[in-house]
């Protein structure tokens, strides 16, 4: 797993025994997949290397990588695969919090927006995956509701029965998937029946 712009990540390439052994024997590694942010060299003892390196945020994904090591005189071959994940989001930082509302049953459905998020870095790609629960871990009413649209996510209040007021502490939770990076947005609801005296 590596993390964009993170110091670069060198692995030993992998080495092979000649049969029958023969000291001419002599060795090159290439990638046969063409991710720009893999590198294979030789380096300063004749040891070759694999490096892992990007500052590119939309490098973010999960890619099998492809090393083909050759011996120059016989020709012969054998091709290792590995599994390098680039992740890419450091921090979520909501732009604005979430103000407490107030709802009074039989109105008509109250959406509650959820701000806009920034992603460090900004040019990460959007993953971000959204759950809705009790603050306190207690069951949610059926009332209150996530709307789970991309780039339009809110919080949806609806209720018409008379017993199922109260104040409820709710959190919104954003997380990266790749990262586990994540930020709550915590506020209030409160349902109310009496709208008029």
């Amino acid at each position: 797993m590596y993390l964009v712009s993170d110091p670069d990540i060198v692995l030993a390439a992998p080495t092979y025994t000649y049969f029958p052994s023969y000291p001419a024997v002599n060795w090159e590694h290439t990638q046969t997949t063409s991710f720009s942010f893999i590198s294979v060299y030789k380096d300063g003892s004749g040891n070759w290397k694999v490096k892992i390196s990007t500052t590119n945020p939309l490098d973010t994904g999960y890619y099998q990588v492809n090393i083909l090591a050759k011996e120059v005189l016989s020709g012969l071959s054998h091709t290792t695969s590995f599994y390098v994940r680039i992740i890419c989001v450091r921090s979520i930082t909501p732009s604005a919090t979430i103000l407490d509302s107030l709802y009074y049953i039989r109105d008509a459905k109250t959406n509650i927006p959820i701000p806009v998020l920034n992603l460090n870095p900004a040019l990460c790609p959007n993953e971000l995956v959204y759950t809705l629960a009790m603050f306190d871990a207690s069951p949610l009413p059926a009332a209150i509701t996530f709307v789970n649209t991309k780039g339009s996510e809110a919080v949806s209040i609806y209720e018409t029965l008379p017993n199922k007021t109260g104040v409820f502490k709710v959190k919104v939770t954003a997380t990266d998937p790749f990262t586990a990076v994540k930020t709550d947005l915590v506020f209030t609801i409160t349902i109310k029946c009496t709208k008029y005296i």
